[in-house]
């Protein structure tokens, strides 16, 4: 996520991060490992000292993985 203009320091957020995800709002990176499936709905936003605010919403889906089965010969 990347912000320009405002006035002063630049606050970046998250919310609707499912669980297992984290979000730093000082590198602006969404890490980690989901811990279920599902959709979520996350909203990034982003203010300055001003109180101006800009928001995106984004819609992130988490499939399952493939399951793996080994043979013995």
């Amino acid at each position: 996520m990347e912000a320009t203009g405002g006035v002063g320091a630049l606050r970046f957020m998250l919310s609707g991060a499912p669980p297992g995800l984290m979000f730093d709002p000082g590198t602006r990176v969404l890490s980690g490992t989901p811990i279920a499936t599902g959709t979520s709905t996350l909203t990034f936003s982003v203010d300055d000292e001003a109180g101006q605010s800009a928001a995106r919403v984004l819609r992130l889906e988490v499939l399952a993985l493939p399951t793996l089965a080994l043979a013995t010969a």
